[in-house]
């Protein structure tokens, strides 16, 4: 049975959880704090250590934590070294990594992998380019989505009400051995 881990089950790990779970994978989503989902388990630092509770070995990691970029305060670079790392032990078999097409300079909403990057003039660009070069150089992928932000609109709301889950073809694109 395939087996994924859903690093930041919330709006978009969250549905992401659902959707393999129907597709019959052993699926572990995290929070920071515990869940009544049997599904869920606990990923957070205290401090600077890693608290988790994750049991599947040699299964795939999809991390779709928000990096809240332009918080100061932000761990998010900590929270993904320390993801990594653990995946890393436990076997994991593949890492993904949802980011930004914020990474890119162009503005005319057209992006593809061949685009320029734009230049770390902000935190939240940084913390966006350095999050994806940890995840290519630790052999993981990167999966870039855009129009994920819209102004004064919760995004549970939004995603609820307007969009619908189709795992942008991870299924065919980055898990085909597992299906």
């Amino acid at each position: 049975m395939a087996e994924i881990i859903i690093l930041g089950a919330g709006w978009l790990g969250k549905p992401l959880c659902y959707y393999f779970k129907k597709k019959k994978y052993r699926v572990e989503g995290t929070s920071r704090a515990p869940s009544a989902e049997p599904f869920m388990k606990v990923f957070t630092l205290e401090g600077q250590q890693l608290v988790h509770d994750l049991t599947l070995a040699e299964a795939y990691w999809v991390c779709a934590i928000p990096p809240r970029a332009s918080d100061p305060e932000s761990s998010y670079l900590t929270m993904l070294d320390e993801a990594l790392n653990l995946a890393k032990t436990m076997k994991c078999k593949g890492f993904l990594l949802c980011s930004s097409t914020g990474v890119y300079a162009e503005t005319d909403g057209r992006y593809d992998e061949k685009g320029t990057l734009a230049a770390p003039t902000s935190r939240r660009i940084q913390v966006l380019q350095e999050a994806e070069q940890k995840v290519l150089s630790a052999g993981g992928k990167i999966l870039r989505l855009a129009g994920l932000v819209v102004h004064n609109v919760n995004p549970d709301n939004l995603w609820q009400e307007k969009c619908y889950v189709v795992p942008l073809r991870l299924s065919s694109i980055w898990f085909t051995e597992m299906t």
